[in-house]
C-alpha cells in the first residue's frame, strides 16, 4: 500500500510505501508508457478504493498541518 502526500503549499509530492508497493507502483508505470507508446495516450486513477491496483493509503506519514494525504493520483501518458 502507498501513501502519496503534498505539502501545504503543494510545492511538494511525497511517495511513502514498502518495497514491495514501490515495485507495484514502477510496474504500473512502465504499462502506461508502453500502453501511451501504442496508443498514442493512456491514463490511468490510483485510489484509496478498494481493488485499486495499486491501493492508496489514507494514514498521513507526514507531520500532520504541514502534509495532507491525497486519495486519487490521476497518472497520464501520451506518445510526445
Amino acid at each position: 500500500m502507498l501513501t502519496i502526500e503534498k505539502d501545504s503549499k503543494a510545492e511538494e509530492i511525497c511517495i511513502h510505501g514498502t518495497p514491495e508497493s514501490l515495485r507495484e507502483l514502477a510496474k504500473k508505470l512502465w504499462v502506461i508508457a508502453e500502453k501511451s507508446e501504442t496508443q498514442g495516450k493512456h491514463h490511468e486513477r490510483i485510489t484509496t478504493a478498494k481493488g485499486s491496483d495499486p491501493e492508496l493509503s489514507t494514514q498521513l506519514q507526514g507531520k500532520a498541518g504541514e502534509y495532507s494525504v491525497i486519495n486519487t493520483l490521476a497518472i497520464c501518458g501520451r506518445d510526445k
